[in-house]
This record gives structure tokens, C-alpha cells and sequence, in this order.
């Protein structure tokens, strides 16, 4: 049961720009009402979204015009956005290693936007492209990029998708316990933020996990849960994969009927989607059933079919997994020449995936995101100490300071009144003495008046009773 393309391609689409319930008609009708070429570029763009995954050859056409604007514009934000649609077109083509270009083009640019969101985004993004590539590793490296990213800044949804990712990861590298650990951790989260889509994922990815414990009547639960959810939704990618996930664990119950029934399920929605990976594990599938079935030319001919489709997509996950299937196939028939010859290729991809130095590389990976995240953590805690420490302390600091100033105006206000109250008093005395030297001015006033009354009634007395002063001039003159 290979379930990690499948999810991986699922949490793609959700990654992708939403264009929500438009109709072309709508789409259209803003790309030719579009005022500049921001508006263009962002129309184009929307249009690309509602196409690529139904006609890529359509989806292209708006894409080139998109591009075009963007680079003639220089509008950084739709290269970015261009970018990763066209790292996508490729991914659907099978061109990993283009895609991979594609979407650290991208990454670039959203890291000259300071996109936060996107980068992380695109970190994920990347690491799917090295897991197509086969380089476990650098997927995880950028997984836990992308992790610490939406974990920093609350991005819940998406740091569970990382977290399911990271997940199927482990499980292609036989960590059984840390997928184990993962999914779990993912369940929490979409139980929580009730994602169905998310918890389909969970569903089938934990289904798996029980299978290689050999519980298959829980996996098969969980396989259920997961196609009750896709067939709800009407999501054709999860029906592919529950339906293929169920028809190998009736097989490997001996209910090879019920399992056939499930595997040809699984193929012909694939078919109609042209879902060429999902093809060719499930042409894989019904390869092995028909192997223990012994119907050998029956099972050679969905061998071929599975290996052919692997092989025209240079996926080199499924390529190592048809190379087993064709090793069993012969050793079945005995013929071990060639049985040899494909073990052989089985083995060098597998060794091209994995070397025991990866698996020292990706515990140093773990560990150096738990260490990050727990330094996160302590030094977040100690952030929060300081500022507490700090407040605290500002906040006794303005308190001896307001109490302080009430003591200091306390102070001042009381000696105000107290002046005023001197002054006051001071103003009444006054008043009082004013009032006391007019009274004794006007006793003086009064005194002197009298005084020169009398002066002049005695002149007048005097002057009465005196001769007249020409009388006596004539008087001396006659002498």
C-alpha cells in the first residue's frame, strides 16, 4: 500500500490559490474588465487555478500570459505566484526535477516579499519534490522548515498537512514508531479544527499503520472512514486511494474476490482522472493478487501496465517498488535469472534512497527541530519571565512615583493654604491699618481745617479792628 504520492499530491491542491465557486464565465469577465496589469496578472492567475487539474493544456495558455505580464511589469508577487504554478504543471507532468526549479524560483521571490505564509508554503512544496526525487533528506529538512514556520504563526491546517507529510516520510523509511507518532499528532489537529479532507489522510495513513502490524480489521475501519469521507466529498484522489488501500487488505485476508473488487474500483476512477501514479500502484496491486491467484500472464500483463507508467514518470519510489513486484513474480515462476536481475535494480534505487548515514541525517533533522522548537519554547518562557520581571517592576516604579508625587503634592497643597491663609490674614491687617490711617487722615484734614478756620477768623478780627493800610501811609507821609 504506497499512500504518500497520493497524499502528497492531495495537500498540493490544497495548497494551491483558491478561485471558490467562480464559473470561466466570471473568471473571464474580470480578466477583460481588469483596469491594469496587476488586475490581469491576478485574474490570469485565478483562471490558471480553475483549470489545472482538469485541462492542463487550457491552464497553460493563461499561465504564459500571466508570466508575460508579470516579468514585462516586474510584478514580483505574480512571479512568485506564476512560479509555483508552473512547478506544479510540471509535477502533474511527472517532471520532478523541474518542478523543483519551479518552486524554489518561487521561494525566492516570497522570500523578497517577506511572505511568511508562502515561504512556508513553498518549503513544504520542496520537500514533496525531494520525496518524488527520492531524496529523504532534504523533504524532511524543508518538512520541519515548514513546520516551525506554521507552528511560529498559529497556521494550524497547514502545519497539520506538514505534520501528515512528515508522517508518510517515516513511514516509507520504516520508522513505523515516528509515523505512528506523527499521525497521531495529526489526528489531534484536524479532530480539532474538523478538516475532513485532513482527516481522510490521517485516517488512511493510521489504516496503514495498523496493516503493518498485521491488524488488518482496524486498518480496514480506518480505510473506510477515509472512502466514507472521499465519496462525501466527492474527492476522486482519496476514493483511488481507500479504494486500493481496502483491496490490498482483503488480499491479504484471502478475500481475493472482495480485494479485486476494490482494486478495479481504484482503477478506473484513476483512469478517468489520468492519475498516472495512482495507476501504476494500483496496476501493481492487482498484479500481486493475480500472482497469488496464479494466473501468471494475467499478473505479467498489470506488471508491465505498473512498471511502464512508473517508469514514463521517473518516479523512482515506484519505479524500486515494481522492480520488487517483478522479483517476486519470477521467483514465483522460477526463473531466477531474471528474478536476479530485477532484485538487483530493486536494490540499487533503494540503496539511491537510502544509506545509513541518511537515517543518522534524519534523526539529526528531528532532533534538530525538537531542539529548535524546545529553544523556541524556553526562550519564549524566558521572554515572558523577563517582561513579567520588568512590568513588575515598572509597575512599582510608577507607583513610588505616583505615591511620591501625591506625598510631594500633599505637601504643596498644604503650604499653599497655609500661605493663603497668611496672606489672608496679612490682607486683613492691612485692610484693617488702611482703614485706621484714612480715619487718622481724616481727623488731621479735619483738625487742620479747623486750625486754618481759626487763622482766618482771627485775620479777619485783626484786619477789622487795625487802621487801613492807606490811612496809615498818609499818616507817616504827613510826618
Amino acid at each position: 500500500m504506497q499512500t504518500l504520492k497520493t497524499i502528497i499530491c492531495f495537500f498540493i491542491f490544497n495548497f494551491s490559490l483558491i478561485a471558490g465557486n467562480l464559473t470561466p464565465d466570471s473568471l473571464l469577465k474580470k480578466l477583460y474588465i481588469a483596469s491594469n496589469d496587476t488586475l490581469k496578472v491576478k485574474a490570469l492567475i485565478k483562471i490558471v487555478e480553475f483549470h489545472k487539474n482538469s485541462n492542463i493544456d487550457t491552464a497553460l495558455i493563461y499561465l504564459e500570459h500571466a508570466e508575460n505580464i508579470s516579468n514585462e511589469t516586474n510584478y514580483l508577487r505574480g512571479k512568485a505566484y506564476t512560479s509555483r504554478l508552473r512547478g506544479f504543471i510540471f509535477f502533474l507532468k511527472g517532471d520532478f526535477k523541474l518542478t523543483l526549479s519551479k518552486y524554489q524560483e518561487s521561494l525566492i521571490y516570497f522570500k523578497e516579499l517577506k511572505d511568511t505564509y508562502n515561504i512556508g508554503k513553498l518549503s513544504y512544496l520542496i520537500g514533496v519534490s525531494f520525496v518524488y526525487l527520492g531524496d529523504y533528506k532534504y523533504a524532511l529538512n524543508n518538512f520541519f522548515e515548514a513546520l516551525q514556520i506554521f507552528e511560529k504563526n498559529n497556521f494550524g491546517n497547514d502545519a497539520s498537512d506538514v505534520i501528515i507529510a512528515i508522517a508518510n516520510v517515516y513511514g516509507r523509511l520504516k520508522y513505523h514508531e515516528k509515523e505512528l507518532e506523527f499521525n497521531n499528532k495529526a489526528l489531534v489537529l484536524k479532530l480539532k479544527l474538523k478538516d475532513e479532507y485532513g482527516l481522510a489522510a490521517v485516517y488512511l495513513n493510521i489504516g496503514n499503520c495498523l496493516a503493518k502490524q498485521k491488524k488488518f480489521d482496524e486498518a480496514k475501519e480506518y480505510a473506510k472512514k477515509t472512502l466514507q469521507i472521499a465519496e462525501k466529498l466527492n474527492n476522486t484522489k482519496w476514493q483511488i486511494n481507500a479504494n486500493g488501500n481496502l483491496g490490498t487488505l482483503y488480499a491479504l485476508t484471502g478475500d481475493f474476490k472482495t480485494g479485486l473488487k476494490y482494486f478495479l474500483k481504484s482503477i478506473a476512477i484513476a483512469e478517468k482522472n489520468n492519475d498516472n501514479d495512482a495507476l501504476s500502484t494500483a496496476y501493481g496491486n492487482v498484479g500481486k493478487l493475480y500472482t497469488d491467484l496464479k494466473q501468471q500472464a494475467v499478473a505479467k500483463n498489470y506488471y508491465d501496465k505498473a512498471l511502464e507508467i512508473s517508469l514514463k514518470t521517473g518516479n523512482l519510489n515506484s519505479i524500486k517498488e515494481n522492480y520488487f513486484s517483478f522479483y517476486e513474480y519470477y521467483m514465483v515462476n522460477k526463473d531466477y535469472k531474471n528474478a536476479i536481475d530485477f532484485f538487483r535494480q530493486y536494490v540499487k534505487i533503494k540503496d539511491s534512497l537510502l544509506n545509513e548515514s541518511t537515517y543518522n541525517q534524519l534523526n539529526e533533522l528531528q532532533t534538530k527541530y525538537e531542539t529548535v522548537k524546545k529553544e523556541k519554547e524556553n526562550q519564549l518562557l524566558l521572554t515572558q519571565n523577563k517582561l513579567s520581571t520588568q512590568t513588575i517592576k515598572r509597575q512599582k516604579k510608577v507607583s513610588y512615583f505616583i505615591t511620591g508625587g501625591l506625598i510631594i503634592v500633599s505637601f504643596l497643597a498644604f503650604f499653599i493654604f497655609k500661605v493663603l491663609k497668611k496672606q489672608r490674614l496679612a490682607n486683613k491687617i492691612i485692610s484693617q491699618q488702611k482703614q485706621q490711617v484714612e480715619y487718622q487722615k481724616l481727623l488731621v484734614d479735619q483738625h487742620q481745617k479747623e486750625i486754618l478756620d481759626s487763622i482766618h477768623y482771627a485775620k479777619r478780627i485783626q484786619n477789622a479792628m487795625l487802621p487801613k493800610d492807606k490811612f496809615i501811609e498818609r499818616k507817616l507821609k504827613r510826618l
